[in-house]
């Protein structure tokens, strides 16, 4: 029987990465080794786990819930752009990317944009159990 190796961060639920193989000992004693040198390294904690085939398993359309089973990743919430500049409603710990390409994890729910020049800008809304979600934001100085 064929299984996939799903490697995700711990507290989030992303996934890092897969492997589909048929479920071997050597296969995961990699994972092990793989998962004890990226918890000596990394910020975020790893660990891996052992799930039945997904045919179209991939970190953009699932995630990890509850460190035991893989879900399908839904719809990102409604973010609110009612006010010059200001997102609203983006779940905590969200990395957003910004119109310059920088990105930021956002922690408070809340974004504001400062600009110099008034415009459209992009942003990019990125969370574990949701799609990405790309946004443009009017902004008037």
């Amino acid at each position: 029987m064929d299984y996939q190796f799903v490697l995700y961060e711990v507290r989030t639920g992303n996934i890092i990465t897969t492997m589909s193989d048929v479920a071997t000992e050597d296969v995961a004693e990699g994972f092990e080794g793989t998962v004890e040198r990226l918890n000596k390294t990394q910020q975020e904690k790893v660990d891996y786990l052992c799930s039945g085939s997904f045919p179209d398993l991939s970190p953009d359309t699932h995630y990890v819930e509850g460190g035991s089973k893989v879900v399908r990743k839904s719809s990102f919430p409604k973010l609110d752009t009612s006010r010059n500049g200001v997102i609203k409603n983006i779940p905590k710990g969200t990395v957003v990317m910004w119109p310059d390409l920088q990105e930021t994890v956002e922690n408070t729910g809340v974004l504001e944009l400062e600009s110099n020049v008034s415009g459209t800008f992009e942003f990019e809304f990125r969370y574990p159990k949701y799609f990405a979600k790309i946004i443009e934001v009017e902004f008037n100085v």
